[in-house]
């Protein structure tokens, strides 16, 4: 007897060299953070908030220079390992903070129409909120006479992170964060992904 898993959804996860200036990077974003206290709330459900509609350029920063060197190295080595075409040169378009307190969290979104979105883990410990994914299957499994366990439980898929960790996957793929249960405030640098190289794609990837 075999069983077949077809159609995986491939995710990338890396973690940053220790020697980079960790302390600059945070004290930078806490204050791009301070600077903008607004926020539109989007995902952001309790108390957490981010800066993508104030500043999501973070990327030309010289401070955070660093890390971004890290997530295009990391996006490039992702983009070989799906064999996504090496006409097209991806990179960031988009990187900007969000912050959740106790109890903040990201409810379930995606990042369409981009190619592919990731997050930095600038201040994460167990207990602040792992991300998940939603199993794309999803409604095909709620339309079957499965078990209940398989319903509701596993169309969520939690992958565990920490500070310096990175995490790179298809912008269309459905995700949330745990609720942070611990005191302290978790710190993140999402971002999202572009390509230039293709001109029906000239306009968009004038970002990169």
């Amino acid at each position: 007897m075999t069983t077949i898993n077809l159609f995986p959804t491939q995710l990338y996860k890396a973690t940053i060299d220790g020697d980079y200036n960790r302390q600059a990077v945070l004290d930078r974003t806490k204050e791009y953070l301070a600077q903008h206290p607004e926020y539109k709330k989007g995902n952001l459900e309790n108390g957490a908030r981010g800066i993508h509609d104030s500043v999501s350029n973070l990327h030309k920063d010289p401070v955070f220079k660093p890390v971004v060197d890290f997530i295009n190295h990391s996006i490039d080595e992702y983009w070989k390992l799906l064999d996504y075409s090496t006409e097209w040169r991806p990179g960031i378009c988009h990187l900007w903070a969000n912050q959740y307190p106790t109890g903040g969290y990201a409810s379930i979104h995606n990042h369409s129409p981009m190619w592919l979105t990731g997050v930095f883990y600038l201040q994460m410990e167990p207990g602040m909120g792992d991300i998940y994914f939603v199993d794309p299957n999803t409604a095909l499994i709620e339309m079957q006479p499965i078990s209940d366990n398989r319903r509701y439980d596993d169309k969520y898929q939690s992958v565990e992170v920490q500070s310096g960790d990175l995490v790179i996957f298809p912008a269309w793929l459905n995700h949330g964060t745990h609720p942070n249960t611990t005191d302290k405030m978790r710190i993140v640098l999402p971002f999202e992904v572009l390509f230039k190289g293709a001109d029906v794609y000239h306009k968009l990837s004038s970002k990169l």
